[in-house]
């Protein structure tokens, strides 16, 4: 089979189109047949090296969102049949899902519902379950809270302005000019268009912000807050952690950074929203999966809404 892996970290050249053993059936597991992938900054980041604590022995092969059929399942398998079409995040890092087929447990595969094309949910396992655990389990979104979302643009923070919505919360969002006209669609209560507005000038302001670009840090974000306040952001650092604990028994403010876990239930949950027309994946452009050097370099690049799709050809 064809896959993308690298041998060394480095810019998005380091990507190499390799053939390797389509990987052999385990009892517990469901070998998968890739159709759609899609490129997250986690992905990105994982090829420059700044998770290598995490990663494991070149060579390396990445991509984290499945989208594809059930080609063999094993023997304690009880979910899931030949032909069935799933979605799944990759459970360990670097993931695995540049390449034609994966191997992952049945824990980690959710069913695609018929109405569903691959392109409808192809970029939404990583995405989706980091904006839903963010704002669920990090933030404890309430009805009638507000909340800022620094950066509402991109594949995870326009899933988090729509479910942010759902939960009932009054919402500001962070976002270039280009994409004020998109926020509002989807139904941000208030967009600050980042070249033309000073965040400062919102002080404590909000009950909740979900820094999703990773670029407002605690120190900037805090004085935005309401008192006993909550923050989460994408990012992880050991001074965050610091600041967590000192944050909350000096001023009785919440600091985490979200750490995504793969989810049957979540995102069987996020797929129900799909199929009632209450989220919806934007996606920005697709790739082959011939081309991912390009794709990581228009991620890298990246000012479009939405999500970056991985076309897998057989």
């Amino acid at each position: 089979m064809q896959s993308i892996e690298i041998s060394e970290f480095g810019g998005p050249e380091k990507l190499k189109l390799v053939s390797v053993p389509i990987p052999h059936i385990e009892s517990k597991m469901l070998l998968i047949k890739v159709h759609m992938s899609s490129v997250n900054p986690l992905d990105c980041r994982i090829r420059e090296g700044y998770l290598r604590q995490f990663t494991g022995a070149f060579p390396m092969r990445l991509g984290i969102d499945v989208a594809g059929e059930v080609v063999s399942v094993g023997d304690h398998v009880k979910h899931f049949r030949v032909g069935h079409r799933v979605l799944a995040k990759a459970i360990d890092i670097p993931g695995g899902a540049y390449a034609q087929y994966i191997l992952l447990p049945e824990r980690a595969c959710s069913h695609i519902p018929s109405m569903l094309d691959y392109r409808n949910v192809a970029g939404l396992p990583h995405a989706g379950l980091t904006a839903l655990q963010a704002l669920r389990d990090c933030l404890g979104l309430r009805a009638g809270e507000s909340i800022l979302i620094n950066g509402g643009s991109g594949g995870v923070g326009h899933l988090a302005v729509q479910l942010s919505k759902i939960m009932c919360a009054e919402v500001t969002v962070t976002c270039s000019s280009s994409s004020v006209e998109w926020m509002t669609i989807l139904g941000a209560d208030r967009i600050i268009d980042y070249h033309k507005e000073d965040l400062s000038a919102f002080h404590g302001c909000f009950d909740t912000i979900f820094d999703v670009a990773g670029q407002l840090p605690w120190e900037q974000a805090k004085v935005l807050l309401k008192p006993r306040g909550r923050y989460v952001t994408t990012q992880l650092s050991p001074k965050l952690i610091a600041n967590s604990f000192y944050e909350y028994f000096a001023s009785g403010r919440s600091v985490q950074s979200v750490v995504v876990r793969s989810s049957r239930m979540d995102m069987d949950y996020l797929m129900s929203l799909v199929v009632n027309q209450k989220l919806r994946q934007q996606s920005d452009r697709s790739f082959p999966l011939t081309k991912m050097v390009q794709a990581h370099r228009y991620q890298e690049k990246k000012k479009g809404v939405g999500k970056i799709l991985i076309e897998v050809a057989h």
